[in-house]
C-alpha cells in the first residue's frame, strides 16, 4: 500500500497540482469524454508529480512553475502509456482494461495525440520560453520514443543483453523520475551540484521501479493487476530471464529461443519457461540487482539534510522496491 505520509510535507501543493491536472480532461467531444473517464477511472498513484513535488520542495519552494510542470510530465506519462498499450497490445492497464481495449487502436491513438496536445498548450502557456525546463521535456520526449522504437527492434530476437535491456529501460522509465528530478530541482533554483546529484537519484529509483515491474511479469502469483509472463509473449526478454539464461542448459537456452521466436503462448510452455527461470533463481538475482540501485539511490539522498521531505524521499524509494503492484 502507498504510503499516505510520503504527501504530508506537499499536501497543499499536491492539491494544486490535482485542480490543474483534472481541469485538462475536459472537452465537449462525446467520444473524449467517454476516453476521459475510462483514463481517471484507472489513475494510478501519480508517483512521477509527487516525486517532482518532494524535490523542489528539498530543494526550496514548490511554486507555480513547479505545479504545472508536474501537470505537464504526468499528462506526457499518461499520452505514452495509451500509445504504449496500443503497440503493445495491452488490454489491461492497472487491473481495468485499457483504452483500445475499450474502444479500439485508432480512437486510443489519437486520444494520446490529444493529450500531447495538451502537453503543448501547457507548455506554452504556463512555461513560456522558460528554454532549460522545455528542453528537459523535449528530450523527454524524445527519449520515450526512442527506447519504445528500441524496444520494437529487439523484439522477438534472441540476442538479448544486459546492455540492450538497461539502455531501454534508462529510456523508457528511468528517464520519466530522472527528467521529474531535473525540473522539480530546477524550478527550486538548486546549485547544478544539487541538480546533478537528484537528476542521478531519480535514475536510479526508476530503474528500481522497472526491474520491480520485470520481476512481476514472473510473478503469476501476485495480484499486480496485469497478466502473468506478457512480456515473452510480446517477445521481450527481461532481467530474471536474462540472468536465468546465464546458467541454464543448451536445451533449456533452445527451448526459450524458440519460444520468443515462434511467439509461443501455450500455457503449458510459458509454465516450463516460468520453471526454468525459477529453477536458475533468475528472479532473485534480478532482486539482488534492484537492491544495488536502492542502496545507491539511498546512499545519494542520505547525502541531504535531515527533513520530512527527505523522510518522504526515502519512502518513495521503499516503497517502489516494496511494492506489490
Amino acid at each position: 500500500m502507498f504510503p499516505k505520509e510520503i504527501k504530508n510535507p506537499i499536501a497543499e501543493e499536491l492539491s494544486a497540482f490535482e485542480d490543474l491536472f483534472n481541469s485538462l480532461f475536459k472537452s465537449e467531444n462525446p467520444l473524449l469524454k467517454c476516453v476521459f473517464e475510462q483514463i481517471s477511472q484507472s489513475k494510478g498513484k501519480q508517483l512521477r508529480p509527487i516525486f517532482l513535488l518532494l524535490v523542489a520542495k528539498l530543494c526550496g519552494d514548490v511554486n507555480k512553475k513547479t505545479i504545472s510542470s508536474a501537470a505537464i510530465v504526468e499528462m506526457l506519462h499518461t499520452a505514452s502509456l495509451v500509445h504504449d498499450d496500443v503497440i503493445d497490445n495491452t488490454l489491461l492497464r492497472r487491473g481495468k482494461k485499457s483504452i483500445n481495449a475499450i474502444f479500439n487502436n485508432q480512437i486510443a491513438v489519437l486520444a494520446g495525440d490529444y493529450l500531447l496536445a495538451q502537453v503543448m498548450t501547457l507548455c506554452f502557456e504556463k512555461l513560456g520560453n522558460d528554454e532549460q525546463i522545455n528542453k528537459c521535456l523535449a528530450n523527454l520526449t524524445s527519449e520515450l520514443s526512442d527506447g519504445e522504437l528500441l524496444q520494437l527492434y529487439y523484439s522477438n530476437k534472441v540476442e538479448w543483453s544486459e546492455e540492450n535491456y538497461f539502455q531501454i529501460i534508462k529510456k523508457k522509465t528511468a528517464i520519466l523520475f530522472s527528467t521529474c528530478a531535473k525540473i522539480g530541482a530546477i524550478t527550486a533554483n538548486a546549485a547544478p551540484e544539487t541538480i546533478e546529484k537528484l537528476v542521478l537519484f531519480g535514475e536510479y529509483l526508476g530503474m528500481i521501479f522497472q526491474i520491480k515491474d520485470d520481476i512481476f511479469d514472473y510473478s503469476p502469483l501476485m495480484d499486480t493487476g496485469k497478466p502473468a509472463l506478457n512480456d515473452i509473449k510480446e517477445g521481450k526478454i527481461t532481467l530474471p530471464l536474462l540472468y536465468a539464461l546465464k546458467t541454464a542448459t543448451d536445451t533449456e537456452k533452445a527451448f526459450v529461443k524458440n519460444i520468443i521466436q515462434e511467439k509461443d503462448s501455450q500455457k503449458e510452455n510459458l509454465q516450463t519457461l516460468l520453471s526454468i527461470v525459477q529453477k536458475q533463481k533468475g528472479i532473485e538475482l534480478a532482486e539482488e540487482k534492484m537492491r544495488e540501485y536502492q542502496q545507491k539511490a539511498l546512499e545519494l539522498l542520505l547525502s541531504f539534510p535531515e527533513s520530512e521531505v527527505r523522510q518522504s524521499l526515502l519512502l518513495i524509494t521503499n516503497y517502489v522496491s516494496e511494492r506489490k503492484k
